[in-house]
């Protein structure tokens, strides 16, 4: 799942149109539409868009921010790769 792809499922969730979300944020109507096709939104506006969502939910800005970053595949990445690290870490510290 990207950033996209992330947004369109809350959206429906909460029956919501793109066309309405993307008015309510202060964005293009194609803006949700770019999302899904890989290309990531600036940090301001990803804030912007997890803080319209965590209105809508009633969940925090930072569990709506931490669910989002878990769309995005470079995010999933670095959580890896830290995770070998310590991973690394602990075993050379147990020899």
């Amino acid at each position: 799942m990207n950033f996209g792809r992330y947004i369109k499922s809350k959206l429906r969730l909460l029956d919501i149109t793109d066309k309405s979300f993307t008015e309510l944020v202060g964005l293009g109507n194609s803006a949700v539409n770019r999302w899904c096709r890989a290309q990531q939104p600036r940090v301001d506006t990803f804030i912007c868009v997890c803080e319209t969502l965590s209105r809508f939910t009633g969940k925090s800005i930072d569990e709506s921010i931490q669910e989002a970053l878990e769309s995005i595949p470079a995010y999933r990445l670095a959580k890896m790769r830290e995770a070998q690290r310590n991973e690394y870490i602990n075993h050379q510290q147990q020899q």
